[in-house]
C-alpha cells in the first residue's frame, strides 16, 4: 500500500508541471465508470493550467484553473475556449496509488529512446496490463511586464520554434515513448536543510595546526590551495530539446473530475492531522483521537483504537497496521 509518505513524495514530483496548460491526455479504460466519466475529464481537463498540487494523506489532488479565454492564453498550446460553458470554475482531479501505484514525472525528448525495461511495468507476467495514465503538459508560458509611456502591460509570447514543435509532437504523443529523467533526488531536496547542514559542518572543521618544518625538506613550507566549492547547487533541467512534460500515474485510481472546493476545503480541515504535513499539529491528533475513545469505542466494544488510527478522517496517511 502508497501510504502517506509515498503520495507525498509523488506530490513534490509533480510540482514540477504546476504552471503549465494540459495539451494533451491519454486515459487508460476506467475500470468502473464509479469513479470516473472518461469523456467528461478528457474534455474539461484539455486547455487548462495546474495551478496547484498537494497531497492529503493516501490522496493526491491536482488542481486546475478555469479554462482561459482567448485573449489571455497562447493558442499555440492547444487552450480550448467554451462559450457555452456558463458553469466555468476551477476543477479537480483525485489520484489514489492503491497497493503499487506509481507517478513518474519527465520531459518528452525523443520518440526514439524507449522508457527503461525496469520502469515499464506495462506487461506482468506476459499478460499486457491496462496503460497508463498521462498528463501532457506544454512550456510554461512565459510571462514578461513591459513599460511603455508610464504603463505596465502583460505580454504573453512563446516561440515559434516551440510551437511547432507542439503541433507535431502532440499529434502522435499517444503513441511514443520518452526518455524518462528521473527528478526524485531534485524534488526531496530541503535547501534550507542543506544549508544548515553546511554552516555546522564548516564551523566544525578545523584549521590544520602549524608546526615548524624546516628540518624536513620534502614537506611543502605552505599549504595547498584549498579547493574552491561551489554554490551551485545541482539540478535537474530539461534537455534543450524540450517540448513537453509528462505526468504518468500507474495502477492509479483517478478520480473526477469535480469542483477543487472540496479538496481545498479537505486540505483546510486536515492538514494539521497530516503526519507528513509541514503544519502538522500532534497534540490536535491527539486530542481527536481521545475524544473518539471516550465516545465511539467505549460505545462499541468491536472497534479498538487501531480503528480510529486507520481512519483518514481522523490521522490520514497512517496504514499497515495489524490488528490483533
Amino acid at each position: 500500500m502508497v501510504e502517506g509518505p509515498g503520495t507525498t513524495r509523488n506530490g513534490r514530483k509533480v510540482q514540477r508541471a504546476v504552471g503549465r496548460y494540459l495539451v494533451h491526455a491519454d486515459l487508460p479504460p476506467p475500470t468502473t465508470t464509479k469513479n470516473r466519466n472518461d469523456d467528461a475529464l478528457a474534455t474539461s481537463l484539455i486547455g487548462r493550467e495546474l495551478i496547484d498540487a498537494f497531497s492529503i494523506g493516501k490522496e493526491l489532488f491536482l488542481i486546475f484553473s478555469k479554462i482561459p479565454s482567448s485573449s489571455s492564453s497562447p493558442s499555440s498550446v492547444g487552450i480550448i475556449e467554451n462559450e457555452n460553458n456558463k458553469t466555468n470554475k476551477e476543477i479537480a482531479i483525485r489520484l489514489h496509488f492503491g497497493m503499487n501505484g506509481c507517478l513518474y514525472v519527465y520531459y518528452a525528448k525523443s520518440k526514439t529512446t524507449p522508457i527503461p525495461a525496469w520502469r515499464d511495468n506495462t506487461k506482468k507476467h506476459g499478460e499486457v496490463v491496462a496503460p497508463p495514465f498521462k498528463l501532457c503538459f506544454g512550456e510554461k508560458v512565459n510571462t514578461t511586464t513591459k513599460k511603455t509611456a508610464g504603463e505596465t502591460t502583460n505580454s504573453t509570447s512563446l516561440s515559434n520554434e516551440v510551437t511547432s514543435s507542439l503541433s507535431s509532437h502532440f499529434s502522435s504523443i499517444a503513441s511514443e515513448t520518452a526518455k524518462i529523467i528521473d527528478l526524485t533526488l531534485a524534488s526531496d531536496n530541503n535547501d534550507d536543510t542543506n544549508d544548515n547542514l553546511k554552516s555546522t559542518r564548516d564551523k566544525r572543521r578545523l584549521d590544520n595546526p602549524s608546526f615548524d618544518t624546516s628540518q624536513y625538506s620534502d614537506i611543502p613550507t605552505s599549504s595547498p590551495p584549498k579547493k574552491q566549492k561551489s554554490t551551485q547547487k545541482t539540478t535537474h533541467s530539461p534537455p534543450s530539446t524540450v517540448v513537453s512534460l509528462i505526468v504518468e500515474a500507474r495502477a492509479t485510481t483517478i478520480s473526477g473530475p469535480f469542483s477543487s472546493t472540496a479538496p481545498q476545503t479537505k486540505l483546510t480541515r486536515l492538514s494539521s492531522h497530516d503526519v507528513c504535513s509541514s503544519s502538522f499539529h500532534a497534540p490536535s491528533v491527539f486530542q481527536t483521537l481521545r475524544n473518539i475513545s471516550n465516545t465511539t469505542i467505549q460505545s462499541n466494544n468491536d472497534v479498538i483504537i487501531a480503528d480510529a488510527i486507520l481512519n483518514q478522517d481522523y490521522f490520514p496517511g497512517v496504514g499497515n497496521i495489524i490488528k490483533v
